[in-house]
């Protein structure tokens, strides 16, 4: 491909992908490929398709082929790589985004199967040196289609571990704005997702290795807002919104027990103070009470920096505090004196505020009474 620019190089390549493809898992003839070029060609044409048209097509009874040339469109990276006839009069580089919120159409075994090796594919070619920022950026919803399938694959498929090979758990692409920032984002999707939780623990491992590496000096972030340990713990709290927890206990105790045994975190608050109800709460029984322990004298004790002492402003961070002196006030005494502190700086805080509160009352009261 002598004197081809890069992106005709990966356009071809592309088309060889998906032909090899459709050879290898539907077995076809040249003749019956061509006829079934003749028939595609006439269902395109009959009238006008749109995407939905594609999504819609496996759900008619069609034979396979003609369903997968069906999914080839629907997840190209990008519409003019389609080797196959398609009229596309938007300004659209690809379907990609269009359909990874809705639910997918059920696949029979040979689409699915051919689906998870052309995703295979396609992601291997966007994480090689020639692809362009376009393609880098189909990274991210190649990472949601993959999360679907794997919530429907067995876990023993190998297929499964394939495709959890190549899902990014950081942000293809870095972005920052004042809404959302990159950073990890496809790691919390996938905690937060209903897939099994096999991989789940498998996507925290490849986190705690970035983590070390990080903490350890060896590596540094993509972007200082990037951190991997930041994100992490930012992540899994991000859980705690759901309606239930998406994942167990145990990996969960596992997570926060490996952050908080980590080095070099002088400065960091790892645990958000309204949190720790909930962490303590949900960690409980005999053989967590040290984790528990440590969650105390992580949020009470550790450096956080200047302005992340803990401190007492909610019912919540009151609870917290009380769990944490009936648990540990007697057997840790400097944890239990710094708690006690903490504990009598919100009394009397509390009493101040209800004495402004009785003051600015009583001038109200007055300044009625002389309009009476």
């Amino acid at each position: 491909m002598f004197g081809l620019s890069k992106e005709e190089q990966n356009r071809r390549a592309y088309i060889n992908t998906v032909q090899k493809l459709m050879d290898e898992i539907f077995l076809l003839s040249s003749r019956e490929i061509a006829d079934q070029d003749r028939v595609w060609d006439q269902w395109v044409n009959v009238q006008r398709r749109e995407w939905r048209d594609l999504w819609d097509l496996q759900k008619e009874n069609v034979k396979d082929a003609f369903k997968a040339r069906a999914m080839v469109i629907l997840l190209a990276p990008k519409i003019k790589w389609v080797p196959f006839t398609w009229h596309d009069d938007t300004s659209l580089d690809n379907y990609l985004f269009l359909g990874v919120h809705d639910t997918p159409p059920e696949l029979s075994l040979p689409v699915r199967k051919f689906v998870s090796a052309l995703l295979q594919a396609t992601v291997d070619m966007t994480l090689t040196p020639s692809a362009d920022e376009k393609l880098q950026e189909a990274l991210v919803f190649y990472n949601r289609y993959l999360l679907k399938i794997l919530a429907v694959l067995p876990e023993d498929d190998p297929d499964a571990l394939n495709l959890f090979n190549r899902y990014q758990i950081n942000d293809p692409v870095p972005f920052w704005n004042m809404d959302d920032a990159s950073g990890y984002n496809p790691f919390h999707r996938m905690l937060s997702s209903n897939i099994p939780e096999k991989w789940k623990k498998l996507a925290d491992e490849k986190m705690r290795e970035i983590i070390r590496a990080e903490q350890g000096g060896r590596v540094q972030a993509r972007k200082d807002w990037e951190g991997a340990l930041q994100n992490y713990m930012s992540h899994i709290q991000s859980c705690l919104y759901m309606k239930s927890f998406p994942y167990s206990v145990d990996l969960l105790a596992s997570q926060i027990g490996f952050a908080l045994g980590l080095p070099n975190t002088k400065g960091r608050e790892l645990i958000c103070d309204y949190h720790v109800q909930t962490f303590l709460t949900m960690l409980q029984g005999e053989k967590r009470k040290e984790l528990r322990h440590q969650i105390a004298r992580h949020v009470i004790l550790a450096d956080h920096g200047e302005h992340h002492a803990f401190k007492i402003y909610s019912p919540e961070t009151f609870a917290a505090a009380k769990m944490m002196l009936a648990e540990f006030g007697c057997d840790d005494q400097e944890l239990g004196n710094r708690l006690r502190d903490v504990i009598l700086q919100n009394e009397t805080r509390l009493r101040e505020e209800s004495s402004r509160t009785d003051k600015h009352q009583a001038q109200v009261a007055s300044v009625l009474d002389q309009m009476r």
